[in-house]
């Protein structure tokens, strides 16, 4: 199992959390999950789409860094910005 770190930056606000898990892919199902949409001020009614939106990203690879990812989907229409460390 490896350790993997979730930044995300949405609406002003930046909310960290970690998961334990086999693979990136499986990790990123995990925290999108579990994640809380009340406690980062979201609808909990726009989880569902945040979770089908991620499942169509493809987590891209930073530049000149290694295992560190970053992704972007919506919030309820706002710019939803995730960077992954593992």
């Amino acid at each position: 199992m490896e350790k993997y770190t979730f930044f995300l930056e949405w609406d002003g606000g930046t909310y960290i959390s970690q998961r334990l898990s086999v693979s990136l892919d499986a990790a990123i199902s995990d925290w999108s999950e579990d994640i809380d949409m009340i406690t980062i001020g979201a609808h909990e009614d726009s989880k569902s789409k945040f979770i089908l939106d991620l499942k169509d990203e493809t987590p891209v690879a930073v530049d000149e860094v290694t295992s560190v990812w970053c992704m972007c989907v919506s919030i309820e229409d706002k710019l939803a910005i995730i960077h992954i460390i593992k």
